[in-house]
């Protein structure tokens, strides 16, 4: 019995997802990745809950830096840190749903997915990463 040539490989194109940064061109939302941690989270509402907001350390160097960027499906007040998916597409690939919020690692990789005000176990998740870096003072008592 004679085999035919090899299949042809699987080939699937994956579109990047498209979005509208203010004041710039659209864009890629893995421009965003590799530079320290990045918090996405998707929400309509224009205000960012102090409690996420204050887990933000985009000023700090290294890696442990956490960087937040609201995802809106709808173009609101203009600002640097919310990313129109007008097409709602991070939203369908994250499967979010309102307030969802989702932390990649500065690898790319998804570290976790948090929904509706758990900042606490945001915390709890990031904390490893932000001590080995030296970006949080860890008191230690002497025996």
């Amino acid at each position: 019995m004679r085999a035919g040539p090899p299949p042809m490989p699987l080939q699937v194109r994956v579109r990047a997802i498209r979005l509208l940064k203010p004041r710039r061109a659209a864009g890629h939302l893995t421009e965003l990745f590799g530079h320290g941690f990045v918090a996405l989270y998707f929400s309509d509402e224009e205000v960012v809950p102090r409690g996420l907001a204050a887990l933000e350390t985009r000023d700090e160097p290294g890696p442990a830096r956490l960087t937040l960027w609201r995802i809106a499906r709808a173009a609101s007040a203009p600002s640097d840190r919310v990313i129109v998916d007008d097409l709602g597409e991070a939203w369908q690939r994250y499967a979010a749903t309102d307030r969802t919020l989702v932390v990649i690692r500065p690898d790319g990789y998804i570290l976790g997915r948090w929904i509706h005000g758990e900042w606490d176990a945001v915390e709890a998740a990031l904390a490893p990463f932000r001590c080995q870096t030296g970006t949080h003072r860890i008191d230690v008592e002497a025996p």
